[in-house]
């Protein structure tokens, strides 16, 4: 055996170690590079930990889709709104599922592109709406994001 890839869970160090202390004399270079680290989830964390910047505008992005998509008759009051700003109507908006940081790059793509859709529906329906530096928080981490997703399809 030369090497098995994990990723950096407590318990796969531990199992790790056991494989390199019984099986060392039957291992290349004796076990040394056994624990080889997961690429994707080293990537997976990284990007956890920049979302993290943007966290509470992510949070108020999220909570402003929820509310359009939470029923048909606020679904209808947003795509009202997008087609007086001449934006292709939606039937819901990309919600993310928030440890999947791909579909958070979804989220905020969308809701940079509908901003001031999204800007003018949380006035009509009295919702907390992002600050600029929130906006351009978000903005950066969709970049950000952008960066990544595309280095996962490679």
């Amino acid at each position: 055996m030369f090497t098995i890839t994990l990723d950096n869970a407590s318990n796969n160090k531990v199992a790790c170690d056991l494989l390199q202390e019984n099986g060392k004399a039957d291992m290349l270079f004796g076990g040394e590079h056994l624990h080889i680290r997961c690429c994707a989830h080293i990537l997976n964390i990284l990007v956890q930990d920049g979302m993290n910047v943007a966290g509470p505008a992510i949070e108020l992005i999220r909570d402003l889709v929820r509310h359009v998509n939470s029923s048909a008759s606020r679904i209808q009051a947003f795509n009202e709104i997008a087609e007086r700003e001449c934006f292709p109507t939606k039937a819901g908006l990309v919600l993310d599922v928030p440890n999947r940081w791909n579909s958070t790059h979804g989220m905020i793509l969308e809701a940079v592109e509908y901003k001031i859709v999204l800007k003018r529906y949380a006035t009509s329906q009295q919702q907390h709406f992002l600050t600029e530096d929130e906006w351009s928080k978000a903005e950066s981490i969709g970049k950000f994001l952008g960066v990544f997703e595309e280095t996962t399809k490679a």
